[in-house]
């Protein structure tokens, strides 16, 4: 008889329980819908920043990529420039819009590396390093443009910019993916092989001879090492030939 009891006592509490919970809920509902709607908002801006993030890296790929593209369509304008010599000199074509082309790949694809740089996550050090040694190449090639048939007496034939700038903005292109970059696959090699073009050009001998012996005296590739081992043989070659070419005059003046 007293547990039938009890069981209709808790039966009761459960119905008053039950009928009070809407009052309990309309007190609670502000509080209810406040957690909701913050538990919306963070589901939103999680899927936000994934897409974000996925964005962003499709366009630092997307710039890559193009950064790359201009600097092998300005290395094949410098590969055809002899070649379209006559044609500029014989008034078949206009040198003007020539050098329009030759500025618009240099400046496009240096803007493409930077984009790739700005836009590129933090975990993805690959492809910055990429986005510097592209930039790197561009300024090089640009610093080692053929000179356009007539650039000497028409000024708007020449780069904007000085060889010694953009050699020097190569070469920091290149130091910031050694030094940020150096120790992933291919970076540092392809880094030491810029700045020792670099030096070569400036007829900065040892500097190029210390990138080439620290890359003979790493772990790349057995055929990277082959390569730089040749560039270090023909260095003295080089630097009698600079020499020859400065001529004791310009010699005795830059010393």
């Amino acid at each position: 008889m007293k547990s039938e009891r009890r069981r209709e006592l808790k039966a009761n509490a459960l119905i008053w329980h039950l009928q009070g919970l809407p009052e309990k809920i309309k007190k609670y509902q502000s509080q209810i819908s406040l957690v909701v709607i913050v538990i919306a908002l963070a589901a939103v801006l999680i899927q936000y920043r994934i897409r974000s993030a996925q964005d962003r890296l499709a366009a630092a790929q997307n710039a890559v990529s193009l950064a790359a593209d201009d600097l092998s369509q300005l290395r094949n304008m410098g590969d055809n420039v002899r070649q379209l010599e006559y044609v500029l000199l014989s008034g078949k074509g206009d040198p003007v819009l020539y050098v329009k082309q030759r500025d618009e790949l240099y400046f496009d694809g240096v803007q493409h590396a930077d984009d790739a740089l700005q836009k590129g996550p933090d975990n993805q050090p690959l492809l910055k390093a990429h986005a510097l040694l592209a930039k790197g190449d561009l300024n090089f090639e640009m610093a080692n443009f053929p000179e356009m048939p007539g650039a000497a007496t028409q000024p708007a034939l020449r780069p904007s910019e000085s060889k010694d700038d953009l050699l020097s903005a190569a070469a920091d292109a290149y130091s910031q993916a050694l030094q940020s970059y150096g120790d992933l696959p291919g970076i540092g090699v392809a880094a030491r092989f810029g700045l020792a073009a670099v030096a070569e050009n400036r007829g900065q001998w040892d500097e190029a001879q210390n990138q080439y012996q620290a890359i003979t005296g790493g772990d790349a590739a057995q055929a990277y090492k082959d390569y730089a081992k040749q560039r270090l043989d023909i260095l003295p070659q080089l630097q009698r030939s600079a020499a020859m070419d400065l001529g004791p005059s310009t010699q005795a003046t830059t010393k």
